[in-house]
């Protein structure tokens, strides 16, 4: 939990802006997201028994 109050103060101290993400330095979210994508489309795929 002390993280996400970590990760909240710094969201509020205005350094955190919106928008794409970096590709400098946040590759390993992106591929998180590319991969929660991939799965999602593929479970959607598949048919329930």
């Amino acid at each position: 939990f002390d993280i996400c109050t970590h990760i909240h103060q710094n969201y509020l101290s205005g350094g955190y802006q919106p928008g794409p993400l970096s590709p400098r330095h946040e590759k390993g979210v992106h591929l998180f997201q590319k991969l929660v994508k991939e799965h999602l489309q593929s479970a959607g795929e598949a048919k329930p028994n």
